[in-house]
């Protein structure tokens, strides 16, 4: 979410049967702008969130 408009940046919707955790790529996939931060809950505390995280704020830098 852009925290100056409110706007929603990207989303995707998982079944129950999908890790949350694992959707991270692909929501930072749909992010063209660069990230100030990100916010997430237990489901994004993992590893590989992190890695994504870096590289895409790398990459947009």
């Amino acid at each position: 979410m852009d925290v100056d408009t409110g706007q929603i940046l990207a989303v995707e919707l998982t079944s129950s049967d999908v890790d949350n955790g694992s959707q991270g790529e692909p929501l930072l996939d749909q992010i063209t702008a660069p990230l100030a931060s990100f916010i997430g809950y237990r489901a994004s505390d993992q590893a590989g969130i992190y890695g994504t995280v870096a590289k895409v704020i790398l990459t947009l830098t």
